[in-house]
């Protein structure tokens, strides 16, 4: 008897359910659902219920600080991320820090930058600086670039969740610190995270805006410098991005 003919005679016999090898009991109440955290816009990040006390501490310690090099020292002490344990360095941002135009924000560091000791080196840190030139920006006179993640996950891995929600109270108390004109994210790690959208594809069709308690603050999104430069055929879409934001701030008479 072939297989097709053994199941349709299991069919016949009323069997529609196969035995797993470990047994469920079935009058075991359900799991509890994952509990989510709201930050920017409307975007949640799930936290189990083991990572409450961790997030709780991240938290209290990124509240803690009064002034970014506070928040950067606190940050680099914070000992309750598993990223921080296999990492080099812990990487913070760099720039103009008084009230730039624009924060950017990306996602996590990288081989060079670890090595380097310094975010967006190497030639995504050349492309940054040629992509704020063209709108006129330039992180010695009028923009900051930070990431999400200050640590470089091990293997180039993506970030857990529980990982960035416990980075995002950092970055969130970096971004009121720093009180920038508008915001520019860079990559779908920051974009999900901070918008909620699935995409950076999708992101950069809608009018976004970060907000909390206190501010609202105009956001922008486009691809990561360092996958336009694997994939140069995305440059047009980062220039149409970028000339949104240099109109944003013409128009705004912040430029």
């Amino acid at each position: 008897m072939n297989t097709l003919k053994k199941l349709a005679w299991l069919s016949r016999a009323g069997i529609d359910e196969c035995i797993a090898e470990t047994p469920i009991n079935r009058f075991l109440p359900p799991k509890t659902a994952e509990k989510t955290v709201s930050v920017g816009i409307s975007s949640t990040v799930p936290v189990t219920d083991q990572d409450d006390t961790l997030l709780q501490q991240a938290c209290a310690s990124a509240d803690s600080a009064a002034t970014l090099n506070d928040l950067y020292r606190t940050l680099d002490g914070f000992e309750s991320c598993p990223l921080k344990k296999t990492a080099a360095h812990t990487l913070t941002g760099r720039g103009i820090e008084n009230k730039p135009l624009v924060l950017c924000i990306g996602d996590v560091p990288d081989t060079t930058d670890e090595k380097q000791a310094l975010i967006f080196s190497g030639e995504t840190g050349a492309l940054l600086d040629r992509m704020l030139k063209a709108i006129g920006l330039s992180l010695n006179k009028n923009a900051y670039v930070t990431n999400l993640i200050p640590w470089r996950p091990p293997g180039k891995r993506t970030p857990t969740s529980a990982e960035t929600a416990l980075c995002l109270p950092f970055l969130k108390k970096q971004i009121a610190l720093i009180k920038p004109a508008a915001l520019l994210l860079f990559g779908n790690l920051p974009v999900q995270t901070l918008t909620g959208a699935v995409s950076v594809s999708k992101a950069r069709q809608q009018s976004l805006f970060y907000q909390n308690e206190s501010v609202s603050i105009p956001l922008f999104t486009t691809f990561h410098p360092a996958f336009v430069l694997k994939m140069p055929t995305h440059r047009k879409f980062v220039w149409e991005d970028l000339q949104k934001l240099q109109k944003y701030l013409q128009n705004n008479n912040l430029l």
